[in-house]
């Protein structure tokens, strides 16, 4: 082995080692990266269901339909028809 492959194997292995230097912590951060997006995307996923709830009770309350109207009433305002009571039970009494 000659003076001048020696030279050129040694510098081989010090751009390799550098370049494995300096790329380690891009190949960490794009692993981080892509956990993040599997999350971020599940999270879309469960938001896109939600929209997808929401938009369809709101087509029953534009059509109309009395059992959904009153199911939203009762729900979220408290309404009760004049013969009836409403009890409320604490979360803590569960």
């Amino acid at each position: 082995m000659s003076l001048r492959d020696l030279f050129l194997l040694i510098t081989l292995v010090i751009c390799i080692a550098g370049g494995l230097f300096f790329l380690t912590p891009v190949f960490g951060e794009n692993a981080r990266l892509n956990e993040e997006r599997a999350e971020l995307l599940q999270q879309k996923d469960e938001l896109d269901e939600k929209l997808d709830s929401k938009r369809t009770e709101i087509s029953k309350l534009n059509s109309e339909d009395p059992p959904a109207i009153e199911r939203v009433l009762r729900e979220r305002f408290g309404y009760c028809k004049s013969d009836e009571k409403i009890i409320q039970l604490d979360e803590s009494t569960k």
